[in-house]
């Protein structure tokens, strides 16, 4: 059997496309951010930041083994929190910092807050 949507084979013991179930599974795990950054941006909540070796990364909310970068997090790393500062997320991992920035902006579009006019959130 075929997916109807990518065309790719299905395996019989399976009973949807293993692709376009990690790609809906992706969509919405990044849909699922966005309350959670409008709520950082109006300092009601805190990124949660790993540090993995030398690098800082931005967990996702939501999902505690996973980095806005897509880096696999351990329990065990080191685990703290930050109010939105951008002095504060330029320390983090490149990727992280995309992506972060890059789903605040989605978190932030057509509300009445503009991304760049965001104030650091100092603790």
């Amino acid at each position: 059997m075929n997916c109807e949507h990518c065309h790719r084979a299905i395996p019989d013991n399976l009973l949807d496309c293993p692709a376009c179930t990690i790609r809906k599974n992706d969509k919405a795990i990044n849909e699922y951010q966005l309350p959670h950054l409008r709520m950082v941006m109006t300092g009601d909540k805190l990124i949660t930041r790993k540090q993995m070796g030398h690098e800082i990364h931005v967990q996702l909310f939501g999902v505690a083994d996973k980095a806005f970068c897509g880096a696999t997090l351990a329990s065990k790393h080191k685990r703290d929190r930050m109010r939105w500062d951008p002095e504060q997320l330029q320390r983090l991992c490149p990727s992280c910092r995309i992506e972060v920035e890059r789903a605040m902006r989605r978190a932030v579009k057509g509300f009445e807050c503009d991304f760049e006019s965001l104030p650091a959130n100092n603790a």
